[in-house]
């Protein structure tokens, strides 16, 4: 068994070993990480490599490692490490450069000072490898599987279907025609759907008389291989998960479709029980079944999925569990129907547990490509009907007729908690999700909320932020929006409590598309900026028709009164300074914390002298792009400074004199900036950089994250506005 080899059996070996391992062979600097846990292995067939795996983590200066880890064919042991400069020194003796291969590291006599300096083993994992003549296909090997299977226009997810159930006999062989058959059940792998199956087109017919499966003729040098290949059911649930993440779009919704991460399921299972105890439980929008997979063996249940596909799936994986299975449209069957279809024991306690479909107004089921057919529709035509008992929640949103389908099954179950996944929005004042927020919060006491990028989801915007929030049904309990706390989890796996705020907000202050109401008084405009995530570019320009306000006082709605500065300038600025593509930042990399997202943009601290240095800030960055060529800049022989009218000029030069001193690049200070700009001298690239540098330093040194802005609840929550 050459090293590869070896790795690969040592990696499956530990990540079975532990939930908690998350090994990959990377056969780079060392041979298996694992980066959650920060651990480094090195691996050789025959002996221990020390000093290999030390020069590793010197090369790349790893200084932050939990284990250090060598491995054999026989056990892997794992050493905390010692100080980084310890390892570097040791390193250097022999390599001062650190310019050896890895392999040129791994001497005798290194490796044994490499093993005194490391001491004794923190642990010592001994492998216990069972031999056997098949080759199980596991989440953590599907890379590999999908090499070979490729090759032959092999769709794993079907395979893997018809796979299961094959057991440990010898029934898998390869015919004369290269078509992998099991024998004993006379059953020959089509790579196509059961549906697709079982037409008979004679077109497709082969010369022998039978149908021509889907895929090409195996070769004689893979046969051994697919004849060895088999499916545990007990894995079946992880391996179509991981299956699902290499197909495409359109398959995964046609097959059966995991769109919530096994991991945020596996590891939020126990905390869900533990909050809500239920006797039974529903998860009314089922999916791959991935979210309740550990719950499934600890209680009993209905898993519901419109999905015909989706709910076969979940049957053939958690078949032998006491689970009843349904395909019900919960939005269009009316609450009694779905209670007694889904045999909810009554006055027990009841577990409503689900990620709904998110999407807008114009999609039906699922979001899809704009392009992309469903049942001969595109499927961005397809509209939602939702039933008149289901509109008081809202509408304009998938899940919103969903959740509130389920608060109608918590009414009459009376004993009953909530958990469901949503956009973060519905808990950031948002107006589409007013109604909605207000029903909940009538009715049910929070328990427990968290939120997680969508980076944990299929198909989802990884930078949307997706709230999981836990409620027991309460009539009447009026759960204030200030008192929820959520638990944001990145993607390192460290946390953070969300609190809420009612703070001023943007919007209230500064009136946007005034175009309409005869006030355009030919003056330049800032871009509309009410919420984080609003698409306009942050850029000051010269055409109110497309979008923002003219910064004239009658755009005004409230003053704030800073002197010098005239109102409507400062709420130009801030517009400008925070949301998505502020000082021209990427949308998968802006300034603001993901889940900052949904939430409308607040007002900060203006007697803050850090919070006027950004609107400098502002100021430099509108100066080095400039849309407003003909009113913003320096004009004539005698380079005069313009922004807009008299006023905003002069409140522009109050500004940037009052924060002349801060920094930017290279020891220049805005001032400094300022007049670079005006001799066409500065370099943009590096002033660029610091101006958003400067910023994001100021917007967390006033605290302006430290909570998520909500409205004031006479200006949202009671008006059931909706966003257009």
């Amino acid at each position: 068994m050459n090293e590869k080899e070896l790795s690969l059996k040592i990696r499956d070996y530990l990540n079975r070993s532990s939930l908690d391992y998350k090994f990959r062979f990377i056969n780079s600097f060392c041979d298996l990480v694992d980066e959650k846990n920060r651990i480094y292995i090195e691996v050789k067939p025959d002996h221990f490599a020390h000093a290999q795996i030390l020069h590793a983590i010197a090369q790349q200066g790893i200084k932050n490692a939990i284990y250090i880890g060598v491995a054999d064919s026989t056990e892997a042991k794992l050493y905390s490490p010692i100080s980084f400069d310890k390892i570097l020194s040791f390193v250097k003796s022999f390599d001062p450069e650190l310019v050896f291969s890895p392999s040129q590291a791994d001497k005798p006599e290194l490796n044994a000072l490499a093993e005194k300096l490391l001491g004794k083993p923190k642990k010592t994992i001994k492998f216990d490898f069972t031999t056997s003549q098949y080759l199980y296909i596991t989440k953590d090997n599907m890379q590999e599987i999908r090499e070979i299977t490729d090759k032959y226009r092999v769709h794993l997810d079907l395979l893997v279907n018809w796979l299961d159930g094959v057991g440990e006999t010898a029934s898998l062989k390869i015919n004369s025609n290269g078509w992998l058959v099991n024998v004993d059940k006379a059953d020959m792998f089509m790579n196509e759907p059961p549906q697709e199956k079982a037409k008979k087109e004679l077109t497709e017919f082969h010369t022998s008389g039978f149908r021509r499966p889907k895929y090409t003729p195996i070769k004689p040098q893979d046969i051994m291989w697919f004849e060895s290949l088999r499916v545990r059911h007990n894995d079946l649930a992880d391996v179509l998960h991981e299956v699902d993440r290499l197909l495409t779009r359109s398959k995964r919704r046609a097959g059966g479709v995991f769109w919530t991460e096994a991991e945020i399921g596996d590891n939020l299972a126990d905390e869900i029980l533990k909050l809500t105890n239920p006797d039974y439980v529903v998860e009314p929008c089922v999916g791959g079944g991935s979210l309740i997979k550990k719950i499934v063996p600890k209680v009993r249940g209905t898993m519901n999925d419109i999905s015909v596909p989706h709910v076969e799936n979940c049957k053939r994986i958690y078949d032998g569990h006491n689970w009843k299975f349904t395909t019900l449209d919960i939005v269009r069957n009316n609450t009694e129907e779905l209670i007694k279809a889904w045999e909810v024991p009554s006055e027990k306690p009841l577990l409503l547990y689900t990620n709904p479909p998110f999407g807008t107004a114009s999609t039906n089921r699922l979001a899809s490509k704009r392009n992309e057919l469903m049942d001969g529709t595109v499927s961005r035509a397809q509209k939602i009907t939702v039933p008149s008992a289901l509109l008081k929640y809202g509408k304009g949103d998938l899940f919103l007729p969903i959740v509130g389908r389920l608060i109608e099954i918590a009414k009459v179950q009376k004993t009953c908690y909530l958990a469901f996944f949503s956009p973060f929005g519905l808990f950031c004042g948002r107006k589409r999700y007013v109604d909605l927020f207000n029903a909940v919060a009538k009715d049910f006491a929070f328990l427990k909320g968290y939120v997680f990028a969508g980076y944990n989801f299929h198909d989802i915007n990884k930078t949307l932020p997706i709230a999981l929030s836990v409620w027991k049904y309460s009539p009447n309990v009026h759960t204030k929006h200030t008192n929820l706390i959520f638990e944001f989890i990145d993607r390192n796996g460290k946390n953070k409590n969300l609190h809420f705020k009612e703070m001023p907000l943007l919007k209230d202050y500064w009136s946007y598309d005034k175009r309409d109401k005869g006030v355009l008084k030919n003056e330049i405009t800032a871009p509309p900026s009410e919420r984080f995530n609003s698409p306009s570019p942050k850029i000051i320009h010269l055409n109110p028709s497309q979008g923002g306000s003219e910064m004239i006082p009658e755009n005004v709605k409230k003053r704030i009164g800073i002197t010098n500065l005239p109102d409507e300038l400062v709420y130009g600025l801030w517009g400008c300074a925070v949301g998505l593509g502020a000082f021209r930042t990427s949308l998968s990399n802006p300034l603001f914390p993901i889940y900052f997202r949904d939430a409308y943009i607040h007002m900060p601290d203006f007697t803050n002298k850090k919070t006027l240095e950004i609107l400098a800030y502002v100021t430099l960055e509108v100066l080095l792009k400039n849309y407003a060529e003909d009113w913003i800049g320096f004009f004539g022989t005698n380079r005069v400074f313009r922004f807009g009218n008299e006023r905003l000029t002069n409140g522009i030069k109050y500004l940037l004199d009052l924060c002349k001193d801060a920094p930017t690049y290279e020891g220049n200070t805005i001032g400094d900036a300022f007049k670079l700009i005006e001799q066409s001298k500065v370099d943009v690239t590096k002033l660029r950089k610091s101006l958003k540098d400067e910023v994001s330093k100021r917007l967390i040194a006033i605290g302006y994250w430290d909570y998520i802005p909500i409205p004031a609840a006479k200006d949202e929550r009671q008006t059931g506005l909706k966003d257009n």
